[in-house]
């Protein structure tokens, strides 16, 4: 083994080249050495004092070399940082602190970390103090801030990280890893240009495991940007997922079409600018991969391999994983070379794993390094299938090479993968995440013919002597349900508790694992991922292989995967109580809900699932074994929506639903919450649940102070949408359980530190339910001041940065309170300088959120508004506004709220702003000058027409004063004119753009005849005529009639009758029509006001 550094006189080699680099750091020969190069050496001592007063100069912690630490004044700093004492403690970090950005600080602790004579905790204390320096100090983050490392540290890091990495113990490895991590992103390849060359000489010399070890850090540079744009698309593509369901889409198709076209816009954008910046990685790729290749071939080679055979095989396969990460480099496409890799997959996929050395422990078994070896194979065989199994998929370019794929692997690789399964058929034993990884290329080979083909014939043995009694109950479940039930909860609820049908089909585009296509979040990323160690279970995989299999062939494996259900049921129903096959009930009623969606729609199933639900899911609600009582009520809950030909069963059921949730199992509790959401949704006689909602939400409560799961808040908003204004009894009591549930969570949150965690998630669920309830009560507005005292501590605290995770949640809660309080008080007003602070430091993107309650508290609370000077609103208001106009970096998207607020201002506030008109006016016209998009510039010219409302006379006169009135006027008219090549307007489309419009123009038609000239008060008056028959017309479309406001036009031919004949007889007959109509249509609609005000008159005088 001399060729990979692993025979004796290699490594001492290597030693004696970590420890003459030691000893020169020790000595001070590297400075003297490099002292030509431009080195803190003899001739550099100019050039470190210069540096020392730069971040003198910058408020830095630097200091001259004078007071620069030396090596062992440095090791008792980072002893006392160890000390129990918490004065010496805190005192030592504030000289780490005080001495951290001296010059050669970094080198000395590269020193300490080296030093095997040194203590391990110290050497482990020096590496994180190193690793967080340089995580924070090593690239400015901002380009205008004074680095705080200094080029020649940096150098002298870079050349001796590389040879201390491999010499050092596991522990401190990781630490330097994440530094080399952090300089590969910053300074690769523009300041560390010789990397990838250093990495080619030691994948060839004494060096290979830390050649790999730096590779594999290289390539993941380029696979984890990839990945933070897929994960950040995909929360966007989940964000709208989640608005789909909450705006309650008519159909599922349509909620589905929504995210599949977000999707394929997403992607498409994606793939062009990834392939833009594949450059770096094809090089990566011919300088290195021939000689992997190599290495790789002789260990697999080695009889009786060690574990660290299987750490170096484990590199490799990392390394191909990221390089193959969005698409096959071109330079592995050669048949050849493409073959060579494959045999050798295929190879460590076909050999068994030692048996000597396995962990007894299962945590740390499945995480041994030949288990390791093995997932990372098969997930690079399945990556390679999902990227070339469907020809239908394939570019031009790539189908020879998809075609070759199919016919020489991909069979190969299912014929692996089948024995490999049957390793758990005879009681062996693998890893859960390697079991889901085949189960998932077996669930892709389903829907290709000729893949189904070849597992056709072993399919039955698949099917009912593996994949089933995956998703039996087992030990593991039933130790993790008596141990940990709230980590039963948390883990194993997930597994089948995410069938919604949309959701499902979220999770089958891959935005769960990833938005590209292979992407591995739970392996990428250093912590773990709820929702995705859900998906990867085998159970969850079986269920997912079942339910494929049934969808692509249906017509030959439902009938009998269900005889074989039936006969499980049959033995379980004739057994013995002593006897009963508790588990394989579960696995059978698990499959029965999984398949809920095929077995509601196929006959002759659909006529006989009442049946099945009545003789075998309900009797189980009084099971003595905990975990089928749960999976009865979650299949019960499957099946809440079907027609029940006897409602006593429905109802027998949503009572044993109930009484789940006072079950003494947590796990059963929680199921039953959820099938209790499915049941409030599906009941038509909400008599059967008045009754006992008292009793029913202290249960909710009861669960909620005792689990934090988002299921059993959506439940709640289920039950307090069904019962709307009913719920008032309750809502105050709702509110003051849900905000103590959300502090609960959010504390959970923050002290796990994790942004997946449940408690988060639940919280955002608390809140949505929050808002929820103030929906249903809006008609009661005196509840809300009951409700308020309860809901400011979280809206003041979430308003900060504390609160982005739940910011758009809290804006809506705020938008309620504004807006259905009887008044706004004074503690909802501390709220708005919040507001506008994060909107000026971080929330540009809630501006639209944000202006909601703005809106609300300058229409509502006008008065307050107008009046108030501590703080002043309206200079308050004019800031952020003219701020985010005058912004030229941000898009249209995000200045568009400001012109709707301003609309608000003067809308509201006639009469009592004047000073404000010409300052709003004057940064309306300058954005119109600039603005492209059609949208916005409707948005600005609305805003001329709100102040012309306002005040027309004052807005005229402004509008001239500025030099653009005849500007302004002309693109108004023919924006006014626009139409697309269909005929339909190409601006002001809303109703209330028109309105708008129609406000603005007829204020004109009302000034004194010296103000306007006769040749533009025709155009304005016939521009207005058009408008108004234009609004007229859209609201008999939509059928809701509404009074045209014409009062404008009216006041003025009762004021000036002569003026408005003269003008009508200008008109030519077109608009003599149109002014005609408008006129009739007045006089009919002030007939029907009149009418309906007579009629409430009479009413309230009986009354």
């Amino acid at each position: 083994m001399d060729d990979y550094g692993l025979s004796v006189g290699n490594a001492v080699d290597l030693r004696g080249l970590a420890a003459e680099k030691l000893g020169d750091l020790r000595s001070g020969r590297i400075w003297d050495k490099r002292a030509g190069e431009g080195s803190f050496g003899e001739g550099g001592r100019e050039t470190e004092k210069d540096y020392s007063e730069k971040l003198d100069n910058n408020n830095s912690s630097s200091s001259s070399n004078n007071n620069n630490m030396d090596l062992p004044g440095l090791a008792v700093v980072l002893q006392a940082v160890l000390s129990p004492n918490p004065d010496e403690r805190k005192e030592a970090e504030q000289r780490l602190d005080q001495f951290q950005y001296t010059p050669q600080h970094l080198l000395r602790l590269l020193q300490i970390i080296m030093d095997n004579n040194c203590d391990m905790a110290v050497r482990q204390v020096a590496s994180i103090h190193f690793k967080n320096f340089i995580a924070k100090n090593w690239a400015p983050h901002d380009p205008d801030e004074q680095p705080k490392v200094s080029h020649n540290d940096k150098a002298m890091v870079r050349d001796h990280i590389l040879v201390f990495l491999v010499q050092v113990p596991p522990l401190l490895r990781e630490q330097l890893g994440e530094c080399i991590k952090t300089m590969i992103h910053a300074d690769y390849p523009e300041q560390w240009p010789h990397l990838l060359d250093w990495i080619k000489h030691n994948l060839q010399d004494q060096q290979v495991y830390g050649a790999l070890f730096v590779l594999r850090i290289l390539s993941r540079k380029y696979d984890e940007k990839n990945l933070s744009q897929a994960i950040n698309c995909g929360m966007r593509v989940l964000g709208l997922c989640f608005s789909a369901l909450t705006l309650d889409f008519q159909s599922e198709g349509l909620a589905t079409y929504h995210v599949l076209a977000y999707y394929n816009s997403v992607y498409g954008f994606f793939k062009i600018k990834s392939d833009e910046e594949r450059t770096p990685v094809y090089r990566i790729v011919e300088m290195t991969f021939s000689h992997l290749l190599n290495i790789f071939i002789k260990l697999v080679q080695i009889p009786n391999p060690s574990l660290e055979i299987a750490d170096l095989i484990k590199l490799i396969c990392k390394i191909f994983w990221s390089s193959i990460y969005l698409e096959v480099p071109k330079q592995l496409f050669g048949p050849n070379v493409f073959n060579a890799w494959m045999v050798l997959f295929l190879n460590v996929l076909e050999r068994p794993v030692p048996i000597d050395g396995q962990p007894v422990d299962p945590e740390l078994r499945k995480s041994w390094g030949w288990w390791k070896v093995k997932k990372w194979t098969i997930h690079i065989l399945n990556r390679l299938y999902t990227r070339f199994g469907d020809l239908k998929l394939q570019n031009p370019e790539n189908k020879a090479f998809a075609l070759m794929f199919q016919k020489n692997f991909a069979g190969k690789i299912l014929e692996c993968h089948l024995k490999l399964l049957n390793v758990i058929r005879v009681g062996g034993y693998l890893p859960d995440r390697v079991i889901n990884l085949v189960l998932q290329y077996l669930s892709d080979s389903v829907s290709k013919n000729s893949m189904y083909n070849l597992l056709q014939p072993k399919l039955d043995i698949l099917l009912f002597e593996i994949v089933f009694p995956l998703m039996c109950f087992n030990d593991s479940d039933q130790k993790l349900w008596d141990e940990d039930p709230h980590e039963y909860v948390r883990k194993g609820y997930g597994e089948y508790q995410y069938l919604d049908p949309l959701l499902e089909r979220i999770k089958m585009l891959g935005i769960f694992v990833g938005l590209v296509e292979g992407t591995d979040p739970a392996i990428e990323c250093n912590k773990p991922f709820d929702i995705i160690e859900e998906l990867y279970s085998p159970r969850t995989a079986s269920m997912d292989f079942v339910s494929e299999l049934v969808r692509k062939h249906g017509k030959e494996n439902l009938h009998k995967f269900i005889l074989f259900i039936v006969e499980i049921f049959k033995r379980y129903d004739e057994a013995p109580l002593e006897f009963k096959p508790y588990r394989q009930k579960d696995g059978a009623l698990l499959a029965i809900g999984a398949l809920c969606d095929k077995l509601k729609q196929a006959d002759p199933y659909k006529s006989e699932l009442e049946h099945m639900l009545v003789q075998h899911v309900f009797p189980e609600f009084r099971s003595p074994a905990g975990h089928l009582r749960a999976k009865a009520a979650w299949v019960a809950g499957q099946y809440a929506h079907i027609n029940f030909s006897d409602q006593n069963n429905f109802r027998k059921a949503l009572r044993s639903i109930v009484s789940g949730l006072r079950d003494p199992d947590l796990p059963v509790r929680v199921d039953s919450v959820f099938a209790l959401r499915s049941f409030v949704e599906a009941c038509k006689d909400l008599s059967e649940i008045r009754p006992i909602l008292p009793q029913l939400l202290d249960e909710f409560f009861k669960l909620m102070n005792e689990v934090e799961n988002e299921d059993l808040v959506f439940t709640l908003e289920t039950i307090v949408d069904k019962f709307g204004e009913e719920m008032a009894p309750y809502s105050l009591g709702l509110c003051q359980n849900l905000a103590a549930a959300f502090w609960r969570c959010m504390n959970t949150a923050e002290a796990d530190d994790e942004a997946d965690d449940p408690g988060a998630l639940a919280a955002v669920g608390c809140l949505r339910a929050i808002s929820t309830i103030l929906e249903s009560v809006s008609r009661l507005p005196d509840l809300f001041v009951q409700i308020e005292p309860t809901l400011l501590p979280i809206m003041r605290r979430m308003l900060t940065t504390d609160g982005q995770e739940v910011f758009e949640e809290v804006l809506e809660i705020i938008s309620y309170m504004t807006l259905f309080s009887p008044t706004i008080s004074k503690e909802m007003w501390s709220l708005w300088p919040l507001m506008i602070e994060a909107l000026a430091e971080w929330a540009i993107d809630f501006f639209p959120n944000i202006r909601v309650p703005l809106d609300n508290y300058i229409s509502r609370g006008t008065t307050h508004f107008l009046a108030c000077r501590e703080p002043d609103y309206q200079q308050s208001l004019w800031k952020m506004i003219s701020s985010i106009m005058a912004d030229r970096n941000l898009e249209d998207s995000d200045i568009e709220p400001a012109p709707k607020l301003i609309e608000v201002v003067f809308q509201n506030c006639k009469g009592q702003v004047d000073q404000w008109v010409e300052p709003y006016m004057r940064i309306t016209v300058e954005q119109l000058r600039r603005t492209e998009k059609s949208h916005l510039k409707c948005l600005l010219m609305q805003v001329v027409a709100d102040a012309l409302y306002y005040n027309p006379a004052l807005t005229l006169s402004i509008l001239q004063k500025l030099g653009v009135a005849t500007e302004i006027f002309n693109l108004w008219f023919q924006m006014l004119q626009q139409v697309k090549r269909s005929g339909v307007r190409t601006n002001f489309r809303r109703e209330h753009d028109k309105k708008v419009c129609c406000l603005g123009l007829t204020s004109l038609l009302a000034l004194p005849v010296d103000r306007l000239p006769g040749e533009a008060l025709e155009r304005i008056f016939r521009a207005t005529l058009d408008l108004l028959v234009q609004y007229k017309d859209q609201l008999a479309e939509a059928a809701e009639e509404e009074a045209v406001d014409l009062d404008d036009m009216d006041a003025m031919q009762a004021l000036d009758p002569l003026r408005f004949q003269n003008l009508t007889q200008t008109l030519d007959f077109h608009f003599q029509a149109l002014a005609n109509g408008v006129a009739e249509h007045a006089e009919q609609r002030r007939v029907v006001i009149g009418k309906e005000k007579s009629e409430k008159t009479s009413a309230a005088g009986a009354s």
